[in-house]
């Protein structure tokens, strides 16, 4: 019998791990996947040094410039109720709103989490509980695929949204994304949502980090330096599909026509 060098049994029970036990991977606004647990809250209103670098705002009607990370909010600044093991994010580090106090000037922002399937993956799902300042509407990998359909956020009041049933046409393997489409009206503007995206195999156990979307320490593609090849240690590298900014002005244009009829 042939005697396996260290380093090799070393990657061989590397992989194995990462395909066997990355099956329950969080979505939660706020967490922080590399210590893992939700990112400390700020102590003032604001959150000018505390980036969720998993969920990315890569649209929006009004600055910064995308992409961009997003803000972890201190919930007591604003009228807003908890989800437990999530906190309330938005595209700027404040909890005020870009529209100022009224819908004269609606916004937008369009935010994604992303996620690795290598080939072969079973049995894939997504579930989560979300509310959100003001409007949200929320999608997987493109717009035939709706999470949940446009909704008020319940940000105060009443139970948290659940997201719909998936199907196993919503995955493929590769990079997937959920969508969130946040539409606000004036006052605050920010979500959370606490919820897993699960497998019974397949699912790498990091999601795209930054705004340059690596799936560090591992790479996504399935080729000769992806995982499914054998080498997790491989430098990550960028894993936007070609498709991506389809689905983004797709998103953006019904984002337009809905600001265009709060206006009037």
């Amino acid at each position: 019998m042939k005697r396996m060098n260290l380093p090799a049994a070393v990657l061989a029970l590397l992989v194995f791990h990462i395909l066997a036990n990355a099956q329950i991977i969080p979505l939660n606004t706020g967490y922080n996947h590399s210590i893992p647990a939700l990112s400390a809250q700020p102590t003032s209103g604001v959150s000018s040094i505390i980036p969720d670098n998993y969920w990315i705002n890569i649209a929006s009607s009004f600055p910064p410039g995308t992409p961009a990370t997003t803000w972890v909010l201190r919930t007591a600044a604003a009228p807003w109720l908890p989800l437990p093991n999530a906190d309330w994010i938005s595209a700027r580090n404040t909890v005020l709103s870009a529209s100022g106090t009224s819908n004269i000037n609606p916004s937008y922002t369009i935010f994604k989490k992303c996620y690795c399937l290598l080939p072969g993956y079973q049995n894939v799902d997504v579930k989560f509980r979300v509310r959100a300042d003001d409007h949200i509407t929320v999608w997987f990998n493109d717009t035939l695929h709706p999470l949940l359909q446009a909704s008020m956020g319940n940000w105060n009041f009443g139970q948290p949204l659940n997201s719909l049933p998936t199907n196993s046409g919503y995955f493929h393997v590769g990079k997937n994304c959920i969508y969130v489409l946040l539409e606000d009206v004036g006052g605050h503007m920010g979500f959370t949502m606490d919820g897993n995206i699960t497998a019974d195999w397949g699912l790498l156990p990091r999601p795209a980090m930054g705004t340059g979307q690596t799936f560090e320490p591992c790479t996504c593609n399935t080729g000769p330096t992806g995982v499914a090849s054998g080498n997790p240690r491989a430098l990550a590298r960028k894993e936007d599909g070609g498709d991506e900014q389809a689905v983004v002005d797709a998103i953006i244009k019904i984002a337009e026509a809905r600001r265009r009829e709060r206006k009037n």
